[in-house]
């Protein structure tokens, strides 16, 4: 039971409660840093008192390449910034939460209890997200939120178990034609629509329509069409304004390509950032503790609009190196190409809108996404452990 509550419990923790405003930053802060210890005591307990059956990690080397990339970037803060080891140490915490993988492994949690716990962290985001929709101006998030694109965009963490969720129901679908699965993934359409993001809502499309193909359970090609082009038409014209104002969007920043905002951020934070040679294979390090490199970037943030956050790898390269990078490709490509029993397929999916969205989204070095990304590294290597043992 104790195993259970504490994987809950540090999903939450790396949503940072999904922001809501009933549970103050600083509250959050303090547990996310009291989770850290908690894990390691907890894995080194288990690997001194643990005598059962060791579930075999797949991903343990493209892991320890992530935090051997991530101590040199300390030393790319240290002597290309002039930012403390201390500093680099506690602006880069995140990062050690890769850790919650390999205590899923000594845990052996059930993979029906995590696909359960996804699916109710989407469903908690889906409501959150409606109920902020509605209330606003009324914020009970301290999520970034406003309107552009003709919807009310809120920031808010979780979207990728949402992804998830998603990808589980529509196979769960296919697989027993159950239409209690397609509400939830209509629900879930909407939420992608109403978060107002072209890469994400493309790459949802067009990954479902391959999901939908590649279908052994649908026999008939034309039902395939029919009930894709059926569920298009309908999505356009709920929201056909959303839809209209971001293919608008679109037609509009390719005209004006180098005038983009993240290409310019790229361009600078691929140039400017890096000092020398050494630095384009070690990284910069994390900023942080209001150092001058902290407020540096602080200030081309602010003033241009530039966040590493916002440009996907590429500000994953700029703080961690070439190292950081490679495992990233080595774990979405693996994932993308890996036999993977049928009731585990969703997670393919799910992994190729994490691939389509690579310049964009920034997964692994964020602390939702490092947790999510740990969790889907662990059900892939359940499935290979004991095919037999599949989440219902």
């Amino acid at each position: 039971m104790f195993k259970n509550i504490l994987v809950v419990i540090i999903i939450l923790v790396s949503l940072s409660f999904f922001e809501l405003k009933l549970i103050s930053n600083e509250f959050i802060s303090k547990i996310q840093f009291a989770i850290l210890p908690l894990m390691l005591i907890y894995y080194f307990f288990l690997i001194v008192y643990d005598n059962g059956q060791r579930i075999v990690s797949r991903f343990r080397i493209e892991i320890i390449l992530i935090w051997i990339a991530v101590i040199l970037s300390m030393f790319g803060a240290y002597y290309f910034h002039h930012q403390n080891f201390g500093i680099t140490a506690i602006a880069q915490r995140a990062m050690y939460f890769y850790i919650f993988y390999f205590l899923l492994l000594k845990i052996k949690c059930k993979p029906e209890l995590l696909v359960k716990t996804i699916f109710f962290i989407s469903l908690l985001l889906i409501i959150i997200y409606l109920f902020q929709t509605i209330i606003y101006p009324h914020e009970i998030l301290y999520s970034k939120m406003g309107y552009d694109r003709g919807t009310l965009r809120i920031f808010i963490p979780g979207l990728g178990y949402l992804v998830i969720a998603y990808f589980y129901t529509l196979n769960r679908f296919l697989n027993n034609l159950h239409y209690k699965y397609l509400i939830f993934c209509f629900a879930a359409l909407v939420i992608f629509i109403l978060s107002g993001t072209r890469q994400l809502l493309g790459s949802i499309f067009l990954i479902t329509m391959i999901n939908l193909i590649v279908s052994k359970k649908i026999k008939s090609r034309f039902a395939i069409y029919f009930i894709s082009g059926l569920a298009i038409i309908s999505v356009f014209y709920i929201f056909k304004d959303i839809i209209i104002e971001l293919i608008d969007v679109t037609f509009s920043k390719g005209k004006s390509f180098k005038h983009d905002v993240r290409i310019q951020a790229v361009v600078f934070f691929m140039t400017k950032l890096f000092p020398n040679k050494l630095s384009y294979i070690i990284g910069n390090g994390v900023s942080g503790g209001h150092s001058s490199f902290d407020l540096m970037l602080e200030y081309y943030a602010e003033v241009f609009g530039y966040y590493q956050s916002d440009i996907g790898i590429f500000g994953g390269y700029s703080k961690f190196g070439i190292l950081f990078v490679i495992a990233n490709i080595i774990i979405l490509a693996r994932i993308s190409f890996m036999r993977l029993p049928e009731n585990y397929r969703f997670l393919r999916y799910a992994n190729f809108i994490n691939v389509l969205t690579i310049l964009t989204g920034d997964v692994m070095s964020v602390l939702h996404g490092i947790v999510l990304i740990s969790v889907m590294l662990y059900l892939i290597d359940v499935s290979k452990y004991q095919p037999k043992l599949h989440p219902e």
